[in-house]
């Protein structure tokens, strides 16, 4: 190929890639509306997504503010609860006070007080204005022989047996420290037959933690029928009293066996009794109830007891 002819070619060339821009321009300003509008539909995405971004924080922010209120006035509330419930403890001590000067629990005068405590208790007592007092007895009960109440059971009888002994002089004690109900039910079968006797049975709180709510009934069941083969005026069962050292799962088996007992005793013609120490009515054992605790459960027993005098 001559160099002529090679620039006629280039020529050619030339003119063609000239026409293909012409045909670029012409095609470019046909979709400039349709890249306009892509434009302007990514502006538009753009913009929604920062928007929803702004609400979103917003929201957020709403949300954590809100949130914050509520956990301040949750707390408020728990205050003002707590403050509620130490002015209620108050209220009712003062309520026990007063009820142990005017109820059937029998109170000398002033002058006779004699307190049933111990050097340790001593301060505690008489700081708590609930002291024990030498009873002068009703004149109606003073022939009434010493086992016409017993109280039988684990160490928690010790304490309430010796408050309700003190202040009357038809009650007795047999205490069984440790004891399990097996251990009571063996003791209700060794008593005779007393047509004039009302039995007391405090026990189970040494169950609660070691046996299942079957077994436990079970065993309170077998101890009720030791009670039938014998006479007795009446028989009472005090239920398992509130512990503060249990956890929840021991407290709500605790709980739940309480309301079975109450109803077999219902079948059974046996009086349920039912008590639930505050705080300040156990020992630091969260176990055992202190002297409080001790009269608290002695007067309830005593009023329980008086109803089915005869």
């Amino acid at each position: 190929m001559t160099l002529k002819q090679v620039e006629e070619r280039v020529t050619e060339i030339e003119s063609a890639v000239e026409l293909i821009l012409k045909r670029l321009e012409v095609l470019e300003r046909k979709f400039q509306p349709f890249d306009d509008l892509i434009t302007r539909v990514e502006n538009a995405e753009s913009r929604l997504a920062i928007h929803e971004i702004s609400v979103e924080d917003k929201m957020k922010e709403a949300g954590t503010e809100t949130d914050s209120k509520v956990l301040t006035s949750e707390l408020r509330s728990e205050e003002k609860i707590k403050e509620i419930g130490e002015k209620f403890k108050e209220t009712v001590d003062k309520l026990y006070t007063i009820e142990l000067k005017v109820n059937d629990w029998p109170t000398p005068a002033a002058e006779d007080y004699t307190l049933v405590t111990n050097k340790r208790n001593e301060r505690k007592l008489r700081l708590s204005s609930l002291p024990v007092v030498k009873p002068s007895h009703a004149e109606k009960y003073k022939d009434k022989p010493k086992d016409t109440i017993v109280l039988l059971g684990d160490s928690l009888t010790r304490g309430v047996g010796a408050k309700l002994e003190y202040q009357s002089n038809m009650a007795s004690t047999i205490c069984r420290p440790g004891a399990h109900i097996d251990d009571i039910t063996v003791e209700v079968s060794k008593l005779g037959d007393n047509a004039d006797r009302h039995v007391v049975l405090l026990v189970g709180t040494n169950d609660i933690k070691r046996e299942d709510s079957v077994n436990i009934l079970k065993k309170y069941r077998n101890m009720l029928g030791e009670t039938q083969k014998i006479k007795n005026r009446k028989v009472s069962v005090v239920g398992i009293p509130r512990r503060a050292n249990l956890d929840n799962f021991d407290n709500s088996r605790r709980i739940g066996v309480n309301s079975e007992l109450k109803e077999m005793c219902a079948t059974l013609n046996v009086e349920f009794l039912e008590y639930e120490p505050s705080n300040n009515r156990l020992a630091r054992d969260g176990l055992h109830l202190n002297d409080l605790g001790q009269n608290e459960l002695g007067l309830k027993i005593y009023q329980h007891c008086g109803r089915f005098l005869v």
